[in-house]
């Protein structure tokens, strides 16, 4: 009897501590930004994205719930890119077994790439801080299992993206050449500096994308970041987290039906 009921309560206590790991502080936003960075593609001499990231836009709703958002307007030629946060890993600590959880919405008009194609959200995660080609080993969610920016509407939607290496590929202009081999998928949800999302367009495949000479013989990125099709476009993110994969109340509800058959052994033994 004894030996069961002490079966019973370490089941019980591996689950708690397995639920309430499933229940970590998300990033809520709801009095500011969080620490969260936000990146451009801008045009100068070339069109180039800045190293380091700017605070990213927050703003409120009418019921007081924060967000962040990337926000593009018609000029082509300063397009929102990514939007992300080098504080992940003190919240949500090593990535390897859970599944990134946030809500979307889109506000405005429709976003455009100026590969012609509809944008993409893509997951992002990196072992570097530095948004810059040939610094650190960065990941990148692959097409087939990353959203269209336009599919959103202006009621906010749960996306979640396992990490597993089956859902990203190794971004190939963002290999450090001077480190050797790149890390590997799992080692960077070990030790990651970046993490977020970026805007990506879906025409290309998941080998990566370059840039190019346009007809103005400017080097540009045409499938990195969207403009507006109209006047203004938001791309808004709230409530992101990481989640154990099985989801926490999937864990509960298996731990009490494992518990339950342990008492049902038990009293069949007395009987």
């Amino acid at each position: 009897m004894k030996k069961v009921s002490f079966l019973a309560l370490l089941i019980a206590v591996t689950i708690f501590s397995m639920v309430a790991d499933g229940f970590a502080t998300p990033y809520t936003f709801d009095s500011d930004n969080e620490g969260w960075v936000s990146f451009n593609v801008t045009l100068d001499d070339y069109e180039k994205i800045p190293t380091t990231g700017s605070p990213a836009a927050w703003g409120t709703e009418a019921d007081g719930n924060g967000y962040i958002y990337l926000e593009a307007t018609p000029n082509l030629r300063q397009r929102p890119y990514s939007i992300g946060t080098t504080n992940g890993y003190d919240k949500w600590g090593d990535l390897n077994g859970k599944k990134l959880v946030s809500d979307f919405k889109k506000i405005g008009d429709d976003f455009q790439t100026m590969a012609g194609s509809d944008p993409t959200i893509r997951w992002v995660i990196a072992d570097t801080d530095t948004v810059k080609y040939g610094k650190g080993t960065w990941y990148v969610s692959k097409l087939a299992v990353s959203p269209k920016l336009n599919d959103l509407t202006n009621v906010w939607t749960t996306y979640s993206m396992e990490m597993t290496a089956d859902n990203f590929f190794l971004w190939p202009h963002g290999v450090n050449a001077n480190s050797g081999s790149p890390a590997t998928f799992e080692q960077v949800l070990s030790n990651y500096k970046y993490v977020g999302f970026t805007i990506l367009s879906s025409a290309a495949d998941d080998s990566g994308f370059g840039g190019e000479y346009d007809s103005n013989h400017v080097w540009s990125y045409p499938d990195y970041g969207a403009y507006s099709t109209g006047t203004n476009s938001i791309f808004a993110v709230d409530n992101i987290k990481a989640a154990p994969v099985p989801e926490p109340s999937t864990i509960l509800l298996m731990g009490i039906g494992v518990i339950g058959l342990v008492g049902i052994k038990t009293r069949t033994k007395k009987s």
